[in-house]
């Protein structure tokens, strides 16, 4: 029971159903206050008719001076009324009983209590009476609509008429109304609560059924998605959101799968090769040279090996999108001359010249400043920069740029090699991705581009490839401009 009452069928039943009780009592209540308005309204209509007819009686009377007016106007306009609802009776602006029907038998109806302001305005005053007088006259819960005014007539005293209308049936009919509202809102709401149940569940098919293929998916079953219902409606749009989402899962867990199998082959290697080494040299005792070059193998694969769990790494953190280890202000002026003073020697000697030339701001301009770490944006010209040397031949160039461009700060890296191919143009940021090379030492990791994305993403930035005319090709890095 308690599990049905968690679940969101219940939640959405009960909310209907208080929304529909809610509106159903105010709707019961307006409709009740709207009738007993209109049904008050139609007795004081008939109460001020009954008044007219009573005066206009008087007044004939009057004028064809008979003796007693008052006991014609008593008696002629309510002759086919009497024993019926209606009360009349007359007093003299004393406040003296004059006349009254014989209905009231020995009661007497109740004067207002400001007297004088009715007899100021000339004007009915009605209102609702009850007491003992009328309960000993229509019964213990009896009600009387009682219309009050003074009146002047010529050739006869002022007087008061007072015209009284039973309630009874008023209050019969109100009461069988507010029975009828009793009964039929429990109903309704009941029919509303099994109504609503019903059509909460068939609402919340297609969610249960999305539920249970979701249940049903795990890492090896990546490749299924969930049928597109024919409705658009927002389940539609949440099976084609939860299917975008498996696309992109599928895509990083395949990304995921690639990048173990590639880091596991690459780091098979080097590792390989120190095995095989250490095994051949100790077949045999060495002489001292022998050590020295086994050493110098050694640091070299050891140095391969730390550069690329250092690249894996980096790849990793810029692929899980974790903010950087430390954030400064980097002027990449700086980076970019300590990254071609590091690399002028290896250049030199292959011929090659490298070209630097700086943003140098004046007046108002801002300086080239980067929000990042400097290590990782050294890391990132260092790898562009590796790339041009090596695949330019000598007597070439190696031009690197910085400038600022509005709010961003740009980085371009020109060599003269033989450039990208077309059809390997937009995957050579792929990680352990080389392009066929026969040329003399272009046997990379194939990590250096898919490190230099990863942290340019990392710090907000853009990097694209493009080719030259002339051969060879252009790297451009756009970092956001550090502010203030």
């Amino acid at each position: 029971m308690w599990n049905q009452v968690r679940t969101l069928r219940f939640k959405l039943t009960m909310l209907f159903l208080t929304v529909f009780g809610v509106s159903i009592t105010v709707l019961s209540i307006v409709v009740l206050t709207f009738w007993e308005s209109n049904v008050i309204a139609t007795v004081d209509g008939r109460l001020e008719d009954r008044l007219e007819v009573a005066l206009g009686q008087i007044e004939r009377d009057a004028n064809e001076g008979r003796e007693s007016p008052f006991a014609e106007a008593v008696e002629a306009p309510f002759k086919s009324l009497r024993g019926s609802r209606y009360y009349i009776q007359l007093r003299s602006a004393t406040g003296e009983s004059r006349n009254r029907s014989q209905n009231l038998r020995n009661v007497r109806l109740p004067l207002p209590a400001d007297l004088s302001t009715i007899r100021k305005s000339k004007k009915p005053r009605i209102e609702t009476i009850e007491g003992s007088d009328i309960a000993a006259l229509l019964g213990s819960d009896g009600q009387m609509r009682l219309l009050t005014r003074y009146c002047e007539v010529s050739g006869v005293l002022p007087f008061y008429i007072q015209i009284g209308l039973n309630l009874g049936a008023f209050d019969t009919s109100r009461s069988n109304l507010q029975r009828i509202f009793m009964i039929v809102i429990p109903f309704g709401m009941l029919a509303a609560g099994l109504a609503s149940w019903f059509i909460a569940r068939r609402s919340l098919a297609p969610i249960r059924k999305i539920a249970r293929e979701a249940q049903e998916l795990t890492a090896a079953r990546l490749d299924r998605r969930m049928q597109l219902p024919q409705a658009r409606d927002e389940v539609g749009d949440l099976v084609i959101t939860i299917n975008q989402m498996l696309d992109r899962l599928e895509a990083a867990f395949i990304a995921q799968e690639r990048f173990v199998a590639d880091a596991a082959h690459e780091l098979k290697t080097p590792v390989a090769v120190l095995l095989g080494e250490a095994q051949v040299f100790r077949q045999k005792p060495r002489s001292p040279e022998e050590y020295d070059r086994y050493m110098s193998g050694l640091l070299d694969e050891m140095r391969r090996l730390a550069q690329m769990i250092d690249s894996l790494l980096t790849l990793a953190r810029a692929d899980a999108g974790m903010p950087l280890a430390s954030t400064e202000a980097v002027s990449i002026n700086e980076t970019a001359t300590d990254v071609v003073q590091r690399w002028q020697r290896i250049a030199e000697e292959k011929g090659i010249r490298l070209v630097l030339s700086l943003a140098m701001p004046s007046g108002d301009e801002p300086d080239p400043l980067v929000m990042g770490d400097a290590d990782l944006l050294e890391s990132l010209l260092g790898n562009l920069v590796q790339n041009g040397v090596r695949y330019s031949p000598a007597g070439e160039s190696v031009e690197v740029t910085v400038c600022i461009v509005g709010q961003i700060v740009r980085v371009s890296v020109r060599d003269r090699g033989a450039g990208i191919p077309q059809q390997h143009m937009d995957r050579v940021f792929e990680r352990f991705y080389r392009i066929p090379r026969v040329e003399e030492g272009a046997n990379g990791t194939g990590l250096g581009l898919a490190i230099a994305k990863g942290v340019t993403r990392l710090h907000g930035g853009s990097i694209s490839v493009s080719s030259r005319e002339g051969g060879g090709c252009e790297f451009v890095v756009d970092l956001p401009l550090a502010t203030e």
